[in-house]
């Protein structure tokens, strides 16, 4: 029962969803998915990235979208 609660909740549904489908409270099937969490190694920390690399690539996101919103409203 609490594999399958963890696989809906990693799908996507709700713990009270889940609680209900299952007839157990939804605070038990929050309990559960902790647990399971406690029990799992540390997520791997992401290779440093240089600031001005991770800045450079923020601004070019920004300009795109102003872009391709300047380009809608003079069509």
């Amino acid at each position: 029962m609490r594999g399958q609660a963890l696989r809906w909740y990693v799908d996507g549904a709700s713990y009270r969803w889940i609680a209900r489908h299952l007839g157990v409270h939804h605070v038990t099937v929050m309990n559960w998915g902790k647990a399971h969490a406690d029990q799992l190694a540390p997520a791997p920390t992401p290779q440093e990235t240089p600031l001005h690399i991770v800045e450079m690539d923020e601004l070019h996101t920004f300009v795109g979208r102003k872009k391709q919103m300047v380009h809608k409203h003079f069509r």
